[in-house]
C-alpha cells in the first residue's frame, strides 16, 4: 500500500513539474540558467567525429536515433555504382600476352592536333592500350621497355611564329613517370619543366619494345596556361550544427582559470539538485525523458588515481589521460542511458528503513553507478 502511494505521488510530481505554466517548471528553468554555457569546440568536434564515423545503418546509431533527435543524413542511392557494375558485365576479359601485339595512344587526335594540353604548373597523364602482361617491364626473363623521345618543339607562336626548335632529351623538358602495364593500360605522367613556355608544342615518340618489332606512337602535346588554384567551397553543413546529443560539460571544484566552458561543483548542484564531491565521477542533467547534459567531474578521485600511473607526467600525458577519462565516461553514460530508456527499464531500489522497493530516477541511478567503482573499471 505504501509503495503504491509513493509511486502515485512521484507520478503526480512529475506531471506538475512538466507543466509549462507550473511553479516547478519555473524553478527548473532558474536552475538550468546556472550552467547555461556552450560546450567547447573540442567537445563538439569529439561528438561529431564519433557520430560521423559510425555507419548510418548500424544498430548503435539506430539506438541513439530512437532516443535522441539526431540529424542523420539519409544514404543516397548509389546510382552511379549500379551503372558501373552494369558496365563491368559488358567488359571484355583481358587476355595478357607474353609479348605485345599492339600499342596505341588513347586519343582521337590525328595529325598535328595535340593529344593533350598540359598546364605549365601542372601535369597530365597519357594512357596507352596494349595487350602485354602486367609484369612485362619487371620480369627478369625477356622484359620489355617503354622509351620516350622528343622529335620536334614548336616555339611560342606569339613570340616568333611557328618555329621548330632542336630536339632535346625528354628529361630536359618534362618530369616523366611511367607505370607498368596494368590490364592492358600503360600510363605516362608528364610534368613540364622551366625549359617550356605556354603555347610550346612538343612532338613525342613513345616506343614499346618487343623482340619481333617495336611499336611506335608519335603525337603532339601542348603547354597550356597554368592552372588556377581551386578555391575551397564552403561545406554545406555547419560545424556548429547541434547533434541532438547531450552536452558534455567539465566540472571542477573551483572553475577559476578553467576556461569559459567549465562549471563549478556548486553550479552543478544548483542545476541538477544532485550532490557532487571528489567521489563523484559524473552527474547527468535530465529533464523529463530528455538527457540534456552530462557533467563530468575533472577533479574526481578516479581521474587523479588514473593519472598516477605516470611518473612525473608531461603536458601531453596529462592531456591523453584526461581525454581517455572524459571520453569513456561520456559515452558509457550515453549508452547506458540510451539502452535503459529505449528498452523501457524501470529502476527500483530497496529502502533500508522500510525494506520496500522504490522507483529511482535514472539520472540518480547512473550517478550512483559511476560513484561505486564502475568508472574505475572503464578507464
Amino acid at each position: 500500500m505504501i509503495l503504491e502511494e509513493t509511486q502515485q505521488l512521484r507520478r503526480y510530481l512529475a506531471t506538475k513539474s512538466s507543466a509549462k505554466d507550473g511553479r516547478l517548471n519555473e524553478i527548473q528553468k532558474f536552475r538550468k540558467q546556472a550552467v547555461n554555457i556552450e560546450t567547447s569546440t573540442n567537445t563538439n568536434q569529439l561528438l561529431k567525429n564519433f557520430t560521423k564515423n559510425l555507419p548510418l545503418n548500424s544498430d548503435l546509431m539506430k539506438l541513439l536515433g530512437d532516443t535522441f533527435k539526431l540529424d542523420l543524413k539519409k544514404e543516397k542511392k548509389d546510382t552511379k555504382g549500379n551503372k558501373k557494375s552494369e558496365n563491368k558485365k559488358d567488359e571484355i576479359p583481358f587476355k595478357p600476352q607474353r609479348f605485345p601485339s599492339q600499342f596505341k595512344v588513347n586519343s582521337k587526335a590525328k595529325g598535328d592536333t595535340e593529344v593533350a594540353k598540359i598546364p605549365l604548373n601542372g601535369e597530365k597523364t597519357i594512357r596507352f592500350s596494349t595487350d602485354c602482361a602486367n609484369d612485362y617491364f619487371d620480369r627478369t626473363d625477356e622484359p620489355g621497355e617503354l622509351k620516350i623521345a622528343v622529335l620536334k618543339i614548336k616555339e611560342n607562336e606569339t613570340k616568333g611564329g611557328n618555329q621548330v626548335g632542336e630536339p632535346k632529351e625528354v628529361s630536359d623538358l618534362f618530369n616523366v613517370n611511367k607505370s607498368s602495364p596494368n590490364k592492358g593500360t600503360i600510363r605516362v605522367n608528364l610534368n613540364p619543366k622551366e625549359e617550356l613556355k605556354v603555347c610550346n608544342a612538343v612532338q613525342l615518340k613513345v616506343s614499346l619494345t618487343s623482340p619481333n618489332c617495336d611499336f611506335d606512337e608519335i603525337f603532339w602535346v601542348k603547354i597550356s596556361d597554368p592552372e588556377k588554384k581551386k578555391e575551397k567551397t564552403p561545406k554545406d553543413e555547419d560545424d556548429n550544427e547541434p547533434l541532438g546529443l547531450p552536452k558534455m560539460v567539465f566540472a571542477y571544484q573551483n572553475k577559476e582559470d578553467k576556461g569559459n566552458d567549465a562549471v563549478s561543483w556548486e553550479d552543478v548542484e544548483e542545476a541538477t539538485g544532485l550532490d557532487i564531491d571528489f567521489k563523484t565521477v559524473m552527474v547527468p542533467e535530465a529533464e523529463g525523458d530528455n538527457l540534456n547534459s552530462i557533467f563530468i567531474n575533472m577533479d574526481s578521485t578516479v581521474l587523479k588515481n588514473f593519472k598516477t600511473k605516470y611518473t612525473n607526467p608531461n603536458e601531453d600525458q596529462i592531456e591523453i589521460a584526461n581525454r581517455k577519462y572524459y571520453t569513456a565516461v561520456y559515452f558509457q553514460t550515453l549508452f547506458l542511458y540510451t539502452i535503459t530508456k529505449n528498452r523501457g527499464y524501470q529502476i527500483n531500489q530497496k529502502n533500508e528503513n522500510t525494506n520496500l522497493f522504490e522507483e529511482v530516477d535514472l539520472g540518480q541511478y547512473l550517478k550512483d553507478l559511476f560513484d561505486h567503482y564502475y568508472s574505475t573499471f572503464i578507464v
